[in-house]
């Protein structure tokens, strides 16, 4: 047989060069990829922490003292939302740790001061669940609130904040007096001095009150550290920024996967096409044919092809106080190196 037949019959031979298609595995992986990252996306857009209560109603009532101390009434209407142990405790932060306690409610079966020293822990006389609703009260007696500030006196008092707790309505009372003034924000009702409105989680009223010198004959007081709000903080908006945080870390990684893989993909397929002859078509691989002569034998090989490689333990529920509010017991007399007196008009 002549070598042209041979060649006639030989299968056809092309250099016709195919690109060859992104893994199907991968291209699931990405999807999924891609589908978790819009849910995420979804979640922090719409996600909001619930709290585990509710405050109704929020009151405090304030009496100054003849010796500048405070007489501090504070009552709750309290509903628990969520929790499955129940609400056993609760702790009120007080202004600094110079305090008596005084009366409460029945159904406070225990009242103490906490941990820290700047407030009171409240045991119940019972647990309390989700759709219940407590009303309790206490007072206290509220040493080292009476400033002096260039001269002349006066009361900055913050009453206790919720970090994650909503309030519904607060009144907050000052018994009035001949010779003191409120800041121009509250109302004058029944000899009271009034605060009233609602709080979203961390919200907190000053009430700020004014007396002539006239009003006091050198009593105790301390020296006056205005109130700093910007150590109150938003605990359910501090969380859900972490959350926020966490999932936008989350997909950006997911991003970058997805990147680098389709890079390194691309990479690795120019590499290979650059070291070769091209990727030839799958035919070609398998198919072989031999072309005798008398001068010796020649092989044409297939094409070569490359494979891209996560609020108070136990039931509890803490609210917050500025700490250190006060300090340095002074009075005028302390001034001019004299000893001073409690002679209040």
């Amino acid at each position: 047989m002549e070598k042209n037949e041979i060649m006639e019959k030989s299968p056809k031979h092309t250099n016709e060069i195919i690109k060859p298609k992104f893994p199907k595995k991968k291209i699931v992986i990405h999807s999924i990829l891609i589908i978790v990252i819009i849910t995420l996306t979804c979640l922090v857009i719409f996600y909001e922490p619930k709290p585990l209560d509710n405050i109704d109603k929020y009151e405090v009532t304030v009496t100054p003292l003849e010796d500048g101390r405070l007489n501090i009434e504070y009552k709750f209407k309290w509903s628990v939302l969520r929790g499955d142990d129940g609400l056993e405790f609760v702790e009120i932060g007080l202004a600094n740790k110079n305090f008596e306690i005084g009366e409460r409610s029945e159904n406070i079966k225990s009242i103490m001061e906490n941990k820290s020293g700047y407030g009171v822990k409240i045991f119940f006389d019972q647990l309390y669940f989700p759709n219940d609703t407590i009303e309790f009260s206490f007072s206290v007696i509220q040493g080292d609130m009476l400033c002096l500030n260039n001269e002349k006196y006066l009361y900055e008092f913050v009453p206790c904040w919720f970090e994650s707790i909503k309030v519904d309505e607060y009144v907050f009372k000052w018994r009035c007096h001949e010779d003191g003034l409120s800041d121009s924000i509250a109302k004058t009702i029944d000899g009271y001095y009034v605060w009233e409105g609602s709080f979203d989680y961390a919200g907190y009223q000053r009430m700020l009150v004014h007396y002539e010198t006239e009003a006091f004959d050198d009593p105790k007081t301390v020296l006056y550290v205005p109130f700093d709000g910007n150590n109150v903080k938003n605990e359910i908006e501090d969380t859900k920024i972490t959350f926020g945080i966490i999932i936008v870390i989350a997909g950006l990684s997911a991003i970058a996967y997805i990147i680098i893989d389709i890079k390194f993909f691309y990479i690795n397929m120019a590499s290979a096409y650059s070291k070769g002859s091209g990727f030839k078509s799958s035919s070609q691989k398998r198919h072989h044919s031999h072309i005798g002569s008398t001068g010796g034998g020649s092989g044409i090989g297939g094409g070569r092809s490359c494979a891209c490689a996560c609020a108070c333990a136990g039931g509890g529920r803490a609210g917050c106080s500025q700490k250190n509010t006060y300090s340095n017991n002074i009075s005028k007399k302390d001034i001019n190196n004299q000893d001073q007196i409690y002679s209040p008009k």
